[in-house]
């Protein structure tokens, strides 16, 4: 996942009402409470909550914490700007600790010269008076970026801690946790200390925060948002809120990124070099993996490892080994590609695909696939080749791609009876394939003035699918 992209995400895309399409994380909040009992019991506690940038540490926090309701919170964050600001952070901490703290500390803010031993008992001391009401949460977001004196002050006033009413929860990414000092980290893995890693959310929980914006995720989309975004929510909002709710019944075969991701990604592309463009340019319309020789062929480019190198510098295609003497290319991450193939021309993405096609070789299937996504009308020829495929998928039980097939063959049919009979085919092994939904949606293509025993056989399969069995309209 790529770091870099993703952090300009970070803080653009929040729920509407916190909270209010909270989902999922039912462990990571039970270890939470736990540690909330602890604390109140005179046993304080670190918390460190990791996780790649947009899974949601800091939704888990708010959620947390308007649950529970602390009698304090006093919170601060890092960030990149201020990452060398010696004390910046306890300067923020002090600040929102409030009259207490100021008084306490006789109005002396921390110098840059102080040692973190005497800033760390600053800390300790507004930490003290903050518990006459109560449990102290001391929250710190984005400690990766935290400066170096004020993680050393911090971790010098947690590991003094003994019988404080003080949780302390610290968020970072987990590839730049080794930034925090040894000391602070060594408290989350010890007997007072939590360490929580958060998963990316899964089909079921997508499912439900489309729910909470207005989007019904029914059959295998929600499966195929959790493989676009890597289950990341912030991505996974991002496009529930950028594409109306109808767009959604019928997605494209390649869902887009996000547009802050995607911006970001154009403008790495941009930045390349022409014949690291044209590389990176073909493999989008491979896929997510390609080999190196077939992405390269594509772009004529005859000496890939130059701008793949600088590719890879950017963060946009990097090589993979294969396992079969080979060498392959693939995206960081599913959304890089999809911004990537999103930007480009119809007319180039058409010719790479023809040009994708023709290379092929003998496998059909990939042949098919990159006619399909070249054509621009009606093609009989290719539509007759699409339904035989279907069909001899279906002979199979290859259920699924038997209606992608016939649903192609229908779009680029040139007569509209036979295109008509091409979908309700199509309807039908969707629904055998067990995608109700995408059959629904199948259906919703058809005019209303198709009518016949067939529309009827269908319609009457899908209703006996979803579990009602009446006469069709």
């Amino acid at each position: 996942m790529n770091d870099r992209s993703q952090a300009h995400l970070v803080g653009r895309v929040r729920p509407l009402q916190p909270g209010a399409d909270f989902v999922g994380r039912r462990p990571e909040l039970a270890t939470l409470h736990a540690a909330l009992d602890a604390t109140r019991a005179g046993s304080p506690r670190v918390v460190i909550v990791g996780g790649p940038p947009g899974i949601g540490k800091t939704t888990l926090v708010e959620r947390f914490l308007a649950l529970e309701e602390p009698a304090r919170v006093i919170r601060a964050q890092g960030d990149t700007a201020e990452s060398l600001v010696p004390y910046g952070v306890i300067d923020q901490l002090l600040r929102v600790a409030g009259v207490d703290a100021v008084d306490l500390l006789e109005r002396d803010e921390p110098s840059p010269d102080a040692g973190p031993v005497n800033v760390g008992l600053r800390v300790l001391a507004t930490l003290s008076a903050a518990q006459r009401d109560g449990v102290v949460a001391l929250v710190v977001e984005d400690a990766q970026w935290v400066d170096g004196p004020s993680l050393q002050a911090l971790t010098f006033a947690l590991r003094r801690l003994v019988a404080d009413s003080v949780l302390a929860i610290v968020t970072a990414r987990t590839a730049q946790l080794e930034r925090l000092p040894d000391g602070l980290r060594r408290l989350a893995l010890g007997t007072n200390g939590v360490r929580i890693e958060l998963d990316p959310l899964d089909a079921n929980e997508l499912r439900e925060l489309a729910h909470h914006h207005g989007v019904s995720l029914e059959g295998t989309l929600a499966a195929r948002l959790a493989d676009h975004t890597s289950g990341n929510p912030l991505h996974a909002r991002a496009l529930l809120t950028e594409l109306p709710p109808e767009a959604w019944r019928s997605p494209p075969r390649l869902l887009p990124a996000p547009r802050p991701y995607a911006d970001i990604i154009r403008r790495r592309v941009a930045d390349a070099s022409p014949r690291a463009r044209e590389l990176v340019e073909a493999a989008s319309v491979l896929g997510e993996r390609s080999a190196l020789f077939v992405a390269a062929a594509l772009a004529r480019e005859e000496e890939p490892l130059s701008p793949l190198r600088e590719l890879a510098e950017a963060d946009l295609l990097a090589p993979v080994a294969s396992g079969e003497g080979r060498t392959d290319v693939a995206f960081g991450h599913p959304l890089t590609r999809a911004a990537i193939y999103h930007t480009l021309p119809p007319d180039r993405r058409a010719q790479l695909h023809m040009a994708a096609a023709d290379q092929a070789d003998d496998d059909e299937q990939v042949e098919l696939h990159h006619r399909v996504l070249a054509a621009h009308g009606p093609d009989g020829a290719l539509a007759d080749r699409l339904e035989l495929a279907g069909e001899e998928q279906a002979a199979r039980g290859a259920w699924f791609g038997a209606a992608n097939k016939l649903a192609a063959a229908s779009r680029l049919s040139p007569a509209r009876e036979q295109s008509e009979v091409r979908l309700l085919k199509a309807t039908d092994m969707m629904a055998l394939a067990g995608d109700v939904a995408a059959a629904d949606a199948l259906i919703d293509e058809l005019a209303d003035t198709v009518t016949g025993p067939m529309r009827d056989c269908v319609l009457a399969q899908l209703l006996l699918f979803r579990g009602r069995p009446e006469e069709p309209g």
